[in-house]
């Protein structure tokens, strides 16, 4: 009697799959208590691989799954796992970046609350309730508090051409 070639790979698999369960029972039970809940986790995550009514990639449920660990640490931690965000976070904490010197209104990203003392805003005469109407070209209505400032930001030294207008006064430009 011939054994059919799809009933041989399922026995070989079935008997790789049982090597591997007895092979992670062995390791579990030489494991200190703390691997339970490695076991846990990594129960839910084949659950939610099979059951959720979504595909969900195995890169975002394990990103998701260390951001939930560590921003649940306290109000402070925090998981970045692509370096722009690194870069952007250290950008901000340590004031290694380059603008010109405005402040803007969170609920109107158009608005410029002030300039800052001895800034190249302040040395062009932006004064606070300015509008910034472009940014290198591109018209700042419809953009975001965050696309703003990002194509405003830049190493120091760097040429960009921002278009304001002051309350009842002639639209300006300024460097950074």
């Amino acid at each position: 009697m011939r054994i059919q070639p799809i009933v041989a790979l399922s026995v070989a698999s079935l008997a790789l799959a049982l090597v591997a369960v007895i092979s992670l029972g062995v390791l579990a039970t030489r494991r200190s208590a703390s691997d339970s809940e490695i076991a846990r986790l990594l129960a839910v995550r084949d659950m939610v691989f099979e059951e959720y009514v979504e595909p969900i990639s195995a890169d975002q449920l394990g990103r998701d799954a260390i951001r939930g660990m560590v921003e649940g640490l306290d109000d402070y931690s925090r998981y970045y796992p692509e370096k722009r965000e690194v870069d952007k976070v250290e950008e901000e904490t340590t004031g290694r970046f380059g603008g010109i010197g405005i402040v803007t209104d969170p609920s109107d990203a158009a608005e410029v609350l002030f300039p800052q003392p001895n800034s190249p805003a302040e040395k062009v005469g932006i004064l606070p309730g300015a509008r910034i109407l472009e940014v290198d070209g591109i018209p700042a209505q419809g953009m975001t508090r965050h696309e703003i400032t990002d194509r405003i930001r830049g190493p120091e030294g760097t040429k960009i051409k921002i278009r304001f207008q002051n309350e009842g006064a002639p639209i300006r430009s300024t460097p950074r």
